[in-house]
């Protein structure tokens, strides 16, 4: 698929940090697509998505993500999982799975979370009282780690400290535009747009890019990839720091 989409099958070993994320272009930028039943799907963003994660040692999300999204999990689909363990192992050297670390307060954190319960390694990562008061209230097979200062960046730096070389973004729009800030940590970004004009009011999540990606340190790589889904026209593109070609 990564042929046809980009023109390449080869990705790197390790990205750094990558954020993946499905937009929808505005006069404003581009906004995130609120996750809903109602939401518009694409195979391909899905494809892309679980890809991802499946590159990944640390796959980076939020409380407020995991509260949003009752049912979201962090196992790949059976259909795609054999593949793309056999990637992670022959093209990314990654034998064991990656670790899923959920940055939060701990405010209203369900210990029965399926993204605590699936293939990724949980991990909570919060303030250092939060740590003390959660440890005794999650599964013995949820780590917990306690932070000095909680945030996106420090969370990537625990992460990075651990030994880890590609981090996967998965978070809203504030946490996620807290990385492109000066100086930006984001080496990689993987951009769904969907690219219809309707979009209903109530899928319309916050600007997460007022500006086109690709204008600063972060550069095209490879063709933009078209696709006409059932949900309608959608574009993908992916870009690197220029520093890291």
């Amino acid at each position: 698929m990564l042929h046809g989409l980009w023109g390449h099958v080869d990705l790197e070993r390790d990205a750094g940090v990558l954020h993946v994320v499905a937009t929808w272009p505005c006069d404003e930028g581009r906004r995130v697509i609120r996750i809903t039943e109602q939401s518009p799907k694409s195979d391909t963003d899905f494809f892309l998505l679980n890809l991802a994660r499946a590159r990944a040692d640390v796959i980076l999300t939020t409380g407020r993500i995991l509260r949003e999204e009752p049912h979201l999990e962090y196992s790949l689909p059976p259909a795609w999982a054999p593949g793309m363990l056999a990637w992670r192992e022959a093209a990314m050297g990654r034998t064991t799975p990656p670790k899923v670390a959920v940055l939060t307060s701990g405010r209203d954190l369900d210990p029965d979370h399926p993204a605590l319960h699936g293939w990724a390694s949980p991990v909570i990562v919060t303030s250092q009282d939060a740590a003390r008061a959660l440890r005794p209230q999650l599964p013995g097979h949820v780590d917990v780690i306690g932070l000095k200062l909680p945030s996106a960046r420090e969370a990537i730096a625990w992460a990075r400290g651990a030994g880890a070389t590609t981090v996967s973004i998965e978070a809203g729009p504030s946490t996620a535009r807290a990385l492109y800030a000066d100086p930006a940590v984001v080496d990689e970004l993987w951009l769904s747009e969907f690219l219809e004009s309707d979009l209903a009011h109530a899928l319309r999540g916050p600007i997460v890019f007022a500006k086109a990606p690709g204008s600063g340190l972060l550069q095209p790589v490879g063709p933009e990839g078209l696709r006409h889904e059932p949900s309608g026209r959608w574009r993908f593109s992916r870009f690197r720091h220029r520093g890291m070609r």
